[in-house]
């Protein structure tokens, strides 16, 4: 099977979040009063985000963050290719 993996630089991440900010115009009628970030990948495009966000209003946005739990199991998820068991491990 072949390397399906997708390799991505905090650079373009960064890039990415910046272009959807102006696409969607949220500096201008966006105002959340908080931001969730959801563990397993969140927390840092909801920083950028943030940063984002402070430069168009003029102040921070709080941020949540919660944790991510599976409910099914994954047979490549554990170490040494042994399978994760949720509420286990």
């Amino acid at each position: 099977m072949a390397d399906t993996k997708l390799y991505i630089s905090y650079n373009q991440i960064h890039q990415l979040i910046e272009n959807a900010v102006d696409s969607f115009h949220m500096g201008e009628d966006f105002s959340p009063d908080l931001m969730i970030a959801i563990g397993g990948g969140g927390f840092i495009p909801a920083r950028i985000l943030r940063s984002f966000l402070k430069a168009k209003r003029g102040h921070n946005i709080p941020i949540q963050a919660i944790g991510l739990s599976l409910y099914e199991e994954l047979p490549n998820a554990g170490q040494d290719g042994v399978p994760e068991i949720p509420g286990v491990q």
